[in-house]
């Protein structure tokens, strides 16, 4: 009996063995739970924090704003005549492509008059210039550059026509826009070009009055009729950016430069602008 009871209310080896192998357990995750707290603390200061951070905002990203900075308009340009260049422009936009695309071989400045345009408060000249084109397809039709003069500077606004009655070719898709209609509004343009485009890019603005204010030899030229052709090359296209080279000839030196043009698609519509006639 005594060796029952001594048997029943002690402990066996095995539960002794037990207890010390739990109580083993229990210190090594007790000592595992320091390190990965202190490894932790490691992380955070090593600049983890911020990582976590990432990751947990990684399914809502910030969004940050991208400034864009408009060039400053030209002295004697305002907003609308600004906007109503850039919505001429766009009217010209099946011409203007193809110029962009190399379309062009070459151009002949065939006529030159400069008016005084009626009812202006500062003096402001028109000049029409009457061309003749040559595309790469061997087919050809005659247009007009329009220009106007604001405070000593020439702006091209139109490149029209370039279609007569009957064509075929490359020159079928230019359009024929006959002239600048002071009656319309910038907004009533862009409704005529058919483009769907009914967005003022102030960028773009900016861009196509200050690079031909800057840029004022060549078109002194053709207007003086020292220029009296322009051979063009293969365009150089940039980002966002095509240069196409042109070999500049007439009653002066030859001499090369380029037409510069910027595009862009605004209101889903790929537009090209003219920005410049440089020289080299």
């Amino acid at each position: 009996m005594a060796d029952k009871l001594t048997a029943g209310s002690g402990s066996s080896p095995r539960r002794r063995s037990g207890r010390k192998a739990a109580g083993k357990v229990l210190v090594a995750l007790a000592v595992l739970a320091v390190m990965v707290v202190a490894v932790a603390g490691v992380f955070y200061l090593a600049g983890g924090a911020d990582l976590i951070a990432s990751a947990a905002s990684s399914s809502s990203p910030v969004l940050t704003a991208v400034a864009s900075t408009v060039p400053t308009l030209p002295a004697g340009v305002d907003e609308n005549l600004a906007k109503r260049m850039y919505a001429e422009q766009v009217e010209s936009h099946s011409n203007l492509a193809l110029l962009a695309q190399g379309q062009f071989s070459w151009f002949t400045i065939d006529k030159v008059q400069i008016k005084q345009v009626k009812g202006s408060t500062d003096s402001t000249e028109a000049a029409l210039v009457s061309i003749t084109s040559r595309l790469k397809d061997g087919t050809g039709a005659p247009g007009v550059l329009l220009f106007t003069r604001h405070a000593g500077n020439w702006y091209l606004f139109t490149m029209t026509g370039l279609r007569p009655a009957s064509t075929a070719g490359l020159a079928e898709v230019t359009n024929a826009v006959t002239s600048l209609q002071a009656s319309r509004t910038p907004a009533a343009i862009l409704v005529d070009s058919g483009t769907g485009v009914t967005t003022f890019d102030e960028g773009v603005m900016g861009t196509i009055a200050s690079g031909q204010a800057a840029n004022q030899d060549v078109v002194a030229r053709i207007m003086n009729r020292s220029v009296r052709k322009l051979t063009l090359g293969k365009p150089e296209v940039g980002v966002n950016t095509v240069s196409v080279p042109v070999t500049f000839s007439g009653t002066s030196a030859e001499t090369t430069g380029s037409l510069v043009l910027i595009q862009k698609t605004i209101d889903g519509t790929d537009l090209d602008f003219l920005t410049s006639f440089s020289k080299q």
